[in-house]
């Protein structure tokens, strides 16, 4: 993310962010890349900061591994760091909104959230997968549309309605999605994100799937049917 400001290679873009390693202070990574994880080291040794490596099991979520690996460091006990992580929740990440049918939001929108994303699919129980997608201008679309493209049954491409960012075009993700589809699996454009969520909801069975994502501008925008923004305002929780 933010190539255009952090570096176009994982080596630029993680050399940035041990920007922030100072002396004294401790130093955490999940990192699995030797390559990466020898840079941190050295930079680490360089301003006289410790290095610590977390090393999450296959399953794991490495940033709840990582929290706690932290939080221990600094010595908070296991039943408040388990009761913590019990409470916590993140809007549009892999987020189950409802069952019958099962719908998804999430913001994946790079290579690696997009296949952490595909890896949580995997594990779902479902029929058919609707999918409905939306990709920022800026983003490697490739990258995103060859992974989780062919998953599914049925393709809604829209866009999201933001000032901030603009959304690929609809019409240009349609000509690269094809080469990925699974035989007999469809693929519709409607511009108004709502148009293709109602679409979906109608085509779809109990026994099916309904995925947001590949944006969190469009993840945010759908969101909004179980979390209208005055709800949200109004309880100042996004849950």
């Amino acid at each position: 993310d933010h190539i255009e400001i952090l570096g176009k290679t994982l080596n630029k873009i993680a050399m940035d962010k041990a920007g922030i390693i100072k002396k004294g202070s401790k130093f955490f990574t999940a990192e699995s890349r030797p390559l990466l994880k020898k840079m941190f080291r050295e930079v680490c040794l360089k301003e006289g900061a410790s290095f610590e490596e977390v090393s999450p099991k296959a399953g794991d979520d490495s940033n709840a591994v990582l929290a706690e690996t932290i939080l221990r460091s600094i010595g908070v006990s296991d039943v408040f760091i388990r009761q913590g992580l019990g409470y916590t929740k993140l809007p549009a990440r892999f987020e189950i909104m409802q069952k019958k049918p099962l719908v998804i939001i999430d913001g994946a929108h790079n290579r690696s959230k997009v296949a952490h994303a595909v890896a949580l699919l995997k594990k779902q129980k479902y029929k058919k997968l609707f999918l409905i997608l939306a990709i920022a201008n800026n983003k490697d679309s490739e990258d995103i549309l060859t992974q989780i493209v062919p998953f599914a049954d049925k393709v809604f491409l829209t866009r999201f309605l933001s000032m901030d960012r603009k959304p690929a075009p609809p019409a240009r993700l349609m000509v690269e999605l094809k080469p990925h589809l699974k035989p007999g699996a469809t693929v519709e454009i409607l511009l108004d994100p709502t148009d293709a969520y109602d679409k979906a909801r109608v085509k779809s069975e109990n026994e099916d799937c309904i995925l947001v994502t590949g944006s969190f501008y469009l993840a945010g925008e759908l969101r909004k049917k179980w979390y209208p923004e005055e709800v949200v305002a109004q309880r100042r929780k996004s849950f």
